[in-house]
């Protein structure tokens, strides 16, 4: 197997054009509060987003967030509590599914924690970042 996949991938890697052109077209930031946003996706009608972001003052971890894309209105769907990902809307449009941890009786104390080891990290590198392993 290893003579087959060799001839695979004998001689240089193929040039990739990585113009952001060509990867997307009219790009737009929607939302700009919090540390971090990200994992978005449109509903059927295009008329909204759902993403994950970090910006409640008292929690570090992800919640799930909806834009009116006409309006600019965001909207916070889950509870501020614990950790929350994988935001879809239903392919009806009359609901949002997501995972979160907001039942988990140690919710408030996991918080707590990793804000106390975001700061140890903050002191120790300067900045928050992936050089420090705690």
């Amino acid at each position: 197997m290893g003579s087959a996949c060799s001839s695979l991938f004998a001689g240089p890697p193929p040039t990739v054009n990585k113009s952001p052109s060509l990867l997307v077209s009219h790009p737009h930031q929607f939302s700009f509060a919090g540390r971090r946003s990200g994992e978005g996706y449109f509903s059927k009608d295009a008329r909204q987003l759902i993403f994950q972001s970090e910006r409640e003052p008292n929690n570090p971890f992800f919640q799930i967030y909806q834009i009116d894309l006409q309006s600019g209105v965001q909207t916070r769907l889950s509870t501020g509590r614990g950790k929350s990902t994988g935001g879809f809307f239903h392919p009806s449009g009359t609901r949002a599914l997501f995972s979160a941890t907001h039942l988990d009786p140690e919710a408030l104390q996991k918080q707590e924690a990793e804000f106390t080891d975001y700061h140890v990290v903050r002191r120790l590198c300067g900045r928050l970042g992936w050089q420090l392993e705690l």
